[in-house]
């Protein structure tokens, strides 16, 4: 359990962003509840919890993108900056002009002014909202599919695991929604793992012992000796 908890803090950590390290103190609060009290009493609770805080980030996203003029207090340092909506306006727009199916991959770089200023910001640093621009509503429902099916597996396990593993797969994807995670081969390796750890069950009778002997051999045996 322990070497899954340092896992799960792996996984946000290699994320090397700033909103990461406060994602942590979170995810480690939730991992010590599990530790102490096995998690949460129902799966369906972990998983609603969970795929809710993504739901929130994903509206909060959609409605700060939209806005006309960035919020003052959102421009502060070390915050999300002026620079970051112009971003999701441009991934915004080019999804209105091709709903279904997107621009196609890499689409965004050419399309947005903005991603062309400065090498960092060549993504739309907004997991759904680069996928929105790139391949439709199509990619975003094929992408909501896999965080549901991520965290779905994840629950699977004991519920101390599952809830470790759904709050660290949720709280990356909440931080996706504001960044562009995914792209890191390290950060979904990571993932993985964790997502494997939490929702591995112990199949039954697997330590059982050996299987009995075939017919005659028992007889054969007590001959020899």
């Amino acid at each position: 359990m322990f070497a899954g908890a340092i896992g799960v803090v792996g996984v946000v950590l290699a994320a090397r962003a700033q909103a990461a390290t406060l994602l942590v103190v979170p995810v480690v609060i939730l991992i010590v509840f599990a530790l102490r009290s096995g998690g949460f009493s129902s799966r369906r609770r972990v998983l609603g919890v969970g795929m809710g805080s993504v739901g929130a980030a994903i509206l909060a996203v959609a409605s700060l993108a939209i806005l006309p003029t960035w919020p003052q207090w959102l421009s502060r340092p070390r915050s999300l900056s002026g620079a970051r909506h112009r971003l999701w306006g441009d991934a915004l727009t080019l999804w209105r002009e091709h709903p279904v199916i997107g621009g196609g991959p890499g689409s965004f770089l050419e399309h947005s002014e903005t991603a062309r200023s400065a090498p960092h910001l060549y993504a739309a640093h907004s997991s759904v909202l680069q996928v929105a621009a790139e391949l439709g509503g199509v990619g975003v429902v094929l992408f909501l599919a896999v965080l549901v099916a991520g965290a779905f597996v994840a629950s699977q396990g004991d519920r101390a695991r599952g809830l470790i593993g759904v709050a660290a797969w949720c709280a990356l994807a909440v931080h996706s929604m504001i960044d562009h995670l995914y792209e890191f081969p390290i950060v979904c390796l990571l993932a993985g793992l964790v997502i494997g750890w939490a929702g591995s069950r112990e199949v039954p009778g697997a330590a059982a012992a050996s299987p009995p002997p075939r017919p005659g051999t028992e007889s054969s045996s007590r001959d020899l000796a």
